[in-house]
């Protein structure tokens, strides 16, 4: 019984493994075939980097020259090329007269005194330091001007367009002398003119006449204005620190708000000057008759008022000597 068991067993095993052989053969089943790994060829070497020469050392830029040019020149000038054929921007003749075309012309330190230049267009131009003494410029166009630390002594003016024009230090000499040789008495006549944005910083113009003349927004500051009748005047936006105002005449002038800081202001009667609200701080007021004035928001912080006071305790005195009088 066992005998024949076990070659049953033997029996079935072979037959079994018949079955899985036949099966592989038969099943559509194929193995793939990997082609053998391809050897990897080592890295070629690199060649190390050629040294970075050291950049060549960049010479400093050459030190550019200062331009040659006095304070107040320009160098930008269109001077018309009628009256300059060389293009240098100075007209070729300066003897002329008339209403001639000097418009946005370098006339930087030149003679030009005793010229007859009425209704001329110099707009623009520069007269810097120049001589226009006893030269009529009556209804000239100075509009926009360099007329910088010019001679203007005796210079007609009136009825010219000054309006924003450069009259800094404008004087008749260094010394401030009231005669000049070959000019005489000096005057200055700005009678219609039009100096309205002008800048007179600086400027010393006793005496000038300045009859119907627009001063609206021009700057006085630190100017020689003494014995200028400045009467009726509309000073909308005009300085007048520190400026010296000596005997000058301010009648009916509206001075509210106005700053007159430093200013010196004696020896003159201000009928019909409104102060209210003015800055007079430092101003010198010796000798001013302020008396009915509304000094109300005035600033008189420093200012010389000694003959007023004096005048007004004197009068306070009376007052009181009356009064006591009265009582006995």
């Amino acid at each position: 019984m066992t005998s024949s068991t076990s070659i049953i067993l033997i029996g079935g095993s072979l037959g079994l493994a018949l079955l899985v052989v036949f099966g592989l053969f038969t099943s559509p089943v194929e193995l793939e075939y990997s082609e053998p790994v391809a050897e990897v060829e080592p890295a070629a070497e690199v060649e190390p980097a050629a040294k970075v020469e050291p950049a060549a050392e960049v010479a400093p830029a050459a030190e550019v020259a200062p331009a040659d040019v006095e304070a107040g020149e320009r160098l930008d000038y269109n001077c018309n090329p009628e009256v300059d054929k060389d293009g240098d921007n100075v007209p070729d003749n300066l003897d002329v007269e008339g209403s001639i075309d000097w418009s946005d012309c370098d006339l930087f330190g030149l003679n030009l005194s005793n010229l007859k230049l009425s209704g001329a267009d110099l707009s623009y131009s520069s007269l810097y330091a120049s001589d226009i003494s006893n030269t009529d410029l009556s209804g000239a166009n100075l509009s926009h001007a360099t007329i910088y630390k010019a001679n203007i002594a005796n210079t007609n003016f009136t009825y010219a367009d000054l309006s924003y024009a450069n009259l800094c230090g404008a004087a008749y000499d260094e010394n401030n002398t009231d005669e000049l040789p070959g000019v005489g008495t000096v005057y200055f006549d700005f009678t219609g003119a039009n100096l309205s944005h002008a800048d007179l910083d600086h400027s010393s113009l006793p005496n000038a006449d300045l009859t119907d003349t627009l001063v609206m927004y021009t700057n006085f500051n630190d100017a020689n204005l003494i014995r200028v009748d400045l009467s009726g005047k509309d000073l909308t936006g005009t300085i007048l620190t520190e400026a010296d105002l000596t005997q000058a005449n301010l009648t009916g002038v509206d001075l509210s708000g106005k700053d007159f800081g430093l200013s010196t202001m004696s020896g003159k009667e201000r009928i019909g000057t409104i102060l209210t609200g003015a800055n007079l701080s430092d101003t010198n007021l010796s000798g001013t008759d302020l008396s009915g004035k509304d000094l109300t928001d005035t600033i008189l912080t420093g200012a010389n008022l000694i003959q007023y006071l004096l005048a007004l305790t004197f009068l306070i005195q009376i007052y009181l000597v009356q009064t006591c009088q009265a009582r006995i």
